[in-house]
């Protein structure tokens, strides 16, 4: 089943999601993996950049859950997952509204923790480093992107099976205990 969103646009989440829930019944994982990035200089980023960039990888998870954690709470359980990134821990150098717009992501996973652990709902994020994606192959693709990858520690690029891996702890009954949490999967780049 594919069902599509665009998460700039408040009602198109709201749609997408009750799509799914008439398929399948209500969410009980919910997994914030949508994102935007744009590498610009501080001095060249836009109003316009800026709100694009938290609207899509701020504002659309914060609706997400907003239209899944109803029925998690009725439930008395849930699983909210958010896919942050190295960026949100460190700052951007040439992604200043992308590291604000995680960073963001991951304060939003802790106040979840803290509002919704005790009702049977976790929330968690990981923080991703370099992972080959589509996103990620311009910044990999130049001499620069090339030289950080052999920075990585663990000498190599990140996988969407690394990130899966985490994702599929997290919604796991193994990690009940585990909320309000920021799962480090970047290879070593960050040691927090």
């Amino acid at each position: 089943m594919r069902v599509s969103m665009s998460l700039e646009d408040p009602e198109s989440i709201s749609l997408a999601i009750r799509e799914v829930e008439s398929r399948l019944g209500p969410i009980e994982i919910l997994v914030n993996n949508a994102a935007t990035s744009q590498e610009k200089a501080f001095e060249d980023i836009s109003s316009s950049d800026w709100d694009l960039m938290m609207q899509i990888n701020l504002r659309g998870p914060f609706l997400c859950v907003k239209e899944c954690l109803p029925n998690m709470l009725k439930d008395g359980w849930g699983r909210i997952i958010n896919i942050s990134s190295i960026g949100g821990q460190w700052g951007g150098f040439n992604q200043v509204h992308y590291a604000a717009s995680k960073a963001g992501l991951i304060n939003l996973t802790r106040s979840l923790a803290r509002l919704y652990s005790g009702r049977g709902i976790t929330s968690n994020a990981i923080a991703i480093g370099l992972v080959k994606t589509e996103m990620t192959m311009a910044e990999i693709s130049s001499p620069a992107g090339r030289k950080k990858i052999r920075a990585i520690p663990r000498g190599r690029l990140g996988t969407p099976s690394d990130v899966a891996e985490a994702v599929l702890y997290l919604s796991s009954d193994r990690a009940d205990y585990v909320t309000g949490q920021t799962l480090n999967v970047n290879g070593g780049m960050l040691f927090a």
